[in-house]
This record gives C-alpha cells, sequence and structure tokens, in this order.
C-alpha cells in the first residue's frame, strides 16, 4: 500500500485555486462586459465612438462600464498580489 504525502498542506493549496479561480473570474467578467458595451452598445447607438473618446447615451451603459473595467483590474490585481504570479501556478499544477 503506498501513501501519498503532499509537499504542502491541503488546506494552503486550496487556498491557493480558489484564489485563482476567483481573479480568473473577475478578469474574465471584466473582458466580457467591455466587449458587450462594444459590440452591443455601438450596434444598438446607445454608446458612440466620437473624437476617440466613448459617449454614453446612457448612465446605466456608463455604469456598466465602469463595473467592468473595475472587474478586470480587481482580478488581474488579485492574481498579482494575492494569488502569487501566474507563471507559478501554471508551471505547478494548475493545468492538470
Amino acid at each position: 500500500m503506498r501513501i501519498y504525502v503532499s509537499p504542502t498542506p491541503a488546506r494552503a493549496e486550496g487556498e491557493v485555486m480558489n484564489c485563482s479561480k476567483v481573479a480568473l473570474a473577475l478578469s474574465v467578467l471584466g473582458m466580457v462586459g467591455v466587449g458587450v458595451i462594444f459590440s452591443m452598445g455601438v450596434a444598438m447607438g446607445r454608446v458612440i465612438l466620437y473624437g476617440g473618446r466613448l459617449h454614453f447615451r446612457s448612465i446605466w451603459w456608463r455604469l456598466f462600464w465602469w463595473a467592468s473595467c473595475l472587474s478586470f483590474l480587481v482580478g488581474i490585481a488579485l492574481w498579482a498580489f494575492f494569488c502569487g504570479s501566474p507563471a507559478n501556478h501554471l508551471a505547478f499544477g494548475l493545468t492538470k
């Protein structure tokens, strides 16, 4: 009978995985939100690109823009400062 002993405690490994998943979800949701604004907002005429700037015809589109950007940036910051380097996670088993 073989017993596998993990080099790190299971609890610490679980925390790193949870942190990475939350950071990834926030980043993906932020990018999806920005994509929705550029595709649907511009197609529906609610967001206008004029003079190199975005002009919003509704406060809700502007709030959606800021929430999407904030979600993306918080996801990146969470991953960079609290979850460790993304390269370390990819190298040490997150892709298994």
